[in-house]
């Protein structure tokens, strides 16, 4: 770690920390665009489809009643008015079926939408249009036949398929809900391990980054502190490439300047005090032992 300038450490620091925050949040944004898509599709896809089968299977139904209610009462005010709604009702029916057209459709769906049309083709040219036709002109003869010969078998196909239809979409908008509830999951995983990989990485690497800096100064400030008082036996660990290092050479570099020179002077002892002979060893820096050493010399 001291090999790296504190500048550099720090620069990394917030470089990964900013990189996992943009992480984070590309995340998130992306998971939000795609619940918002997921929301469209559920609403344009899978909301309007279900109406617009609901839609045209009520307005198929009620067709098929009010040919027999026309029947059962074949008067004429009863006759033109059933009239009147089969056909407002067939112009709503193909509109609910383009409707259920515009959406988007997977092969299932599809096959089935594919199916129901021919169906409804059929219905309409062998069962419902001459049935009608018959009741314009008020042969109510022909229109009881077409309804009791022809319209079960043209109606109950289609009812069949059409309630399949609705079942298929309603599992469509399962299928969907459960991939967007999976993948809220997997955005929340996500999350939750990145957060917690941020805050691990910021308090290791920022206990690193401290120790790395105050060990080295307290280490500096209890040097300075023994040269002060004299002592120069401290040990100055100048490795490392950071400021850290730079100041423990520049305080290793004053330690050898301020080094005292031990110079043993011998001193004579004055013949009246004859005890004993000793040495007194003088400590004087390098810099000025030639100047104590002429004075010592003069006396």
């Amino acid at each position: 770690m001291r090999n790296f300038r504190i500048f550099t450490r720090l620069l990394v620091l917030v470089g990964v920390l900013s990189t996992l925050l943009m992480a984070v949040g590309a995340v998130g944004l992306t998971g939000i665009a795609r619940s918002n898509a997921s929301m469209q599709s559920m609403y344009l896809n899978r909301m309007q489809a279900q109406r617009a089968v609901a839609d045209f299977r009520f307005l198929t139904a009620r067709n098929r009643q009010l040919v027999s209610n026309a029947l059962l009462s074949p008067s004429p005010e009863k006759v033109a008015q059933s009239i009147a709604e089969i056909e407002a009702n067939i112009g709503k029916a193909e509109k609910a079926w383009e409707t259920l057209l515009a959406t988007s459709m997977g092969p299932e769906r599809e096959q089935l939408v594919k199916t129901i049309g021919e169906e409804h083709r059929k219905l309409m040219k062998e069962g419902l249009s001459p049935a009608l036709a018959a009741l314009k002109e008020e042969d109510v003869a022909t229109a009881r036949v077409l309804a009791a010969r022809k319209f079960d078998g043209l109606y109950d196909p289609i009812g069949s398929n059409l309630a399949a239809l609705l079942a298929l979409t309603q599992q469509e908008a399962r299928d969907e809900y459960d991939s967007a509830d999976q993948r809220f999951v997997a955005i929340r995983t996500i999350f939750i391990a990145s957060i917690a990989s941020g805050v691990l990485f910021a308090v290791l690497f920022g206990l690193a980054l401290v120790r790395g800096i105050t060990r080295p100064l307290l280490r500096a400030g209890q040097v300075a502190d023994a040269v002060a008082h004299g002592d120069l036996s401290q040990h100055i660990d100048t490795s490392g490439k950071d400021e850290v290092a730079a100041v423990m050479r520049s305080l290793s570099e004053m330690k050898l300047e301020s080094t005292f020179s031990i110079v043993v002077l011998p001193v004579p002892v004055p013949p009246e005090i004859n005890t004993f002979n000793r040495a007194c060893t003088i400590a004087l820096s390098s810099s000025p032992i030639s100047g104590v050493s002429d004075r010592l010399s003069t006396r």
